[in-house]
């Protein structure tokens, strides 16, 4: 049974045109300061300031229902909802104010946008939210990928949301030394850290026993997923739970790792992680697969970046064009990376992704 992407939005820092950004390897990414309190850092802000969740959200279902010709009520539809963050901006503002409306904390919690927006498209299948780091777009679609094929429902709305732009985030990540101070240049010698960038992409996904009428952006082939148990914050020294799931994935998919044209890196563009993403991939598909980063350009938006990713990479498929590693001039480790936008010959490729408490997700995705 086939699952197709029909349908997508992408809300981002690089505007409406944000393929068409992506090929010419223009960064969206600017040094602003939006809270006098903190020092100013590169930010992918999608407007002069901090984006409000609902907003966005509201703003990349819109773009994604249109682009899919889906219509409301959306019967036998389900919907997954995933955020790292959820709406933390508005705990911190209500925190700041030093007061809370009774019922206002409810709001805060994912499940409650997520019910309140399949009342609004009249969903009427399985409807969750979602939660796990940097991985919850990679999550979110394999969740909706059983479901199509446990026939729960007959397509699903996969909506990701983040807006990490606070005070807190950019003093927490600061803290840690994470956050660049000029820029974001993954797999660069001379990389500084991430830059947090504001982001909502929504998918369409649809249960197709033969090929859609309307635009197919591509198929999700099959997922994996892991941990590395090792610590909350870092990727773990341990380089075998991500290779567990990059080989379960293949395995649902039907694949071997010399099938895989391109891969999707997280590539957050800090000394560690990029490192240890770099000799993984080197390791495992020796056949030097084109290698893709955007964070370079739209920064790191956690629980919605694995989505931007996915949504790039499906039409890097659709298109058979790839789009350059943006900030990257000096790489450490020898990968084929793409330079410049440029048609390429592409069936298969992978998303991959690594959050906070060790998780790991890859995504397959084919023509």
């Amino acid at each position: 049974m086939d699952v197709w992407v029909t349908g997508l939005g992408v809300v981002s820092c690089l505007g409406p045109e944000w393929w068409s950004a992506l090929l010419a390897g223009r960064p969206g990414l600017r040094v602003a300061q939006p809270f006098a309190q903190i020092p100013a850092y590169p930010l992918g802000l999608v407007g002069d300031r901090p984006a409000e969740w609902a907003v966005l959200l509201q703003e990349a279902l819109h773009l994604a229902l249109t682009d899919g010709g889906w219509c409301s009520p959306l019967e036998n539809c389900g919907l997954v909802l995933g955020s790292s963050r959820g709406q933390q901006a508005q705990w911190e503002a209500w925190l700041a104010h030093g007061s809370v409306a009774p019922d206002a904390w409810l709001q805060g919690f994912p499940n409650w946008p997520a019910g309140r927006i399949a009342h609004a498209l009249g969903i009427t299948g399985p409807v969750t939210a979602v939660t796990t780091a940097c991985t919850t777009g990679i999550w979110s679609v394999a969740l909706a990928w059983e479901w199509l094929h446990l026939g729960l429902c007959e397509r699903v709305v996969v909506a990701l949301v983040e807006t990490p732009i606070t005070p807190m985030n950019l003093a927490g990540f600061g803290q840690m030394g994470a956050l660049a101070a000029t820029g974001v240049y993954p797999f660069d010698r001379a990389r500084q850290g991430l830059a947090l960038g504001e982001a909502a992409v929504v998918l369409l996904l649809e249960r197709a026993n033969s090929r859609p009428a309307g635009r197919v952006y591509g198929q999700v082939l099959g997922f994996g997923l892991g941990n590395d148990a090792q610590t909350m914050t870092t990727p773990g020294e341990n380089p075998q739970p991500a290779m567990t799931a990059i080989h379960t994935c293949l395995h649902h998919a039907h694949l071997t790792a010399t099938d895989c044209d391109l891969i999707h890196a997280h590539a957050t563009g800090t000394r560690r992680n990029d490192g240890r993403e770099a000799r993984l991939i080197a390791t495992l598909f020796p056949q030097d697969p084109w290698i893709l980063s955007t964070k370079g350009a739209t920064g790191h938006s956690l629980g919605a970046a694995t989505g931007l990713a996915t949504a790039t990479t499906l039409m890097a498929l659709h298109h058979q064009t790839l789009v350059p590693c943006v900030g990257l001039r000096d790489p450490e480790v020898p990968l084929n990376y793409a330079a410049c936008g440029r048609p390429a010959e592409v069936e298969t490729a992978l998303v991959l992704g690594f959050g906070f408490g060790g998780q790991i997700g890859v995504l397959a995705l084919g023509r």
